[in-house]
């Protein structure tokens, strides 16, 4: 394995480690601290503690699966498997992160979030969109010529 097939198993493993500890956070909160998170919302959330916590929990297991899925597919992709899988994960990805990063900047520029907080988030998100995109750009060439045995 040359170092850019490198690049799109350590794009997918990395993630999918920093997504398995952001849904372990995330189921945390909501079964122990959904009061308290309950708590800090404005008084026009109507919402109990309860219904934030599920809330939370779902979205940590939708984070803890997505890791899942990551690290299964960087480990095919080592193994030289799954390269569509893995292309269509990467451009999907990309594409999110990109939307997440623009959506960051436009907070910022209508001051609707502190500029201080989303201008690094949308830098980090910018990063990490270019590095899905480079997985996928490298997985495609991969597939093209053709050491992929789907």
């Amino acid at each position: 394995m040359s170092r850019l097939d490198a690049v799109p198993v350590l794009v997918l493993t990395g993630t999918g480690l920093l997504l398995l500890l952001a849904g372990g956070a995330g189921m945390f909160a909501g079964l122990a601290l959904a009061e308290r998170i309950h708590a800090l919302l404005p008084d026009e959330i109507t919402s109990d503690a309860a219904a934030i916590g599920g809330a939370a929990m779902a979205l940590g297991a939708a984070l803890l699966l997505t890791g899942v899925a990551h690290l299964v597919l960087g480990t095919a992709v080592r193994r030289g498997r799954s390269l569509v899988a893995a292309i269509v994960t990467c451009a999907v990805m990309a594409a999110i992160a990109l939307g997440w990063a623009v959506a960051a900047l436009v907070s910022a520029a209508a001051g609707d979030a502190p500029a201080a907080g989303m201008l690094p988030a949308a830098i980090g998100l910018l990063g990490l969109a270019g590095a899905y995109g480079w997985s996928a750009a490298l997985l495609m060439g991969r597939r093209r010529v053709g050491r992929e045995p789907d």
